[in-house]
């Protein structure tokens, strides 16, 4: 089974690819506060709440590793949280990344989704 990880500054979105059937949305995880306006003034508050839930979202992944969801992951992010969530992620989890794209999908649907990933050459 592989999970595919499709996120932005604050929303998250985990597929399940079993190779067989289209990629299925199993879960969804927000972080409404990471998305604030850009200024200066909440540059810094912003870092941190990106960095918060990058770890969210790695944590997410361990659990999901540690029970058995799946084998391999595609990560699929904005360059700036695609960089700051591998950071996050721990060298287990890391381990089963097979590819990772820097692009914004999250309001994909699952077959636009599907398609998008065939077309940048993800391994589905």
């Amino acid at each position: 089974m592989q999970w595919i990880i499709v996120a932005d500054n604050g929303r998250a979105r985990i597929f399940e690819n079993d190779g067989e059937h289209p990629v299925t949305e199993v879960e969804g995880l927000i972080h409404p506060e990471a998305r604030v306006p850009h200024r200066d003034v909440e540059h810094r508050w912003a870092d941190e709440e990106l960095e918060h839930f990058a770890r969210t979202v790695a944590h997410r992944t361990r659990r999901g590793l540690d029970d058995g969801a799946f084998e391999s992951l595609v990560l699929v992010a904005p360059p700036r949280f695609l960089g700051r969530l591998r950071h996050a992620l721990d060298a287990r989890v890391a381990g089963t990344v097979v590819q990772d794209l820097g692009k914004d999908y999250t309001r994909l649907k699952p077959r636009d989704l599907s398609v998008a990933l065939e077309k940048a050459g993800v391994p589905l």
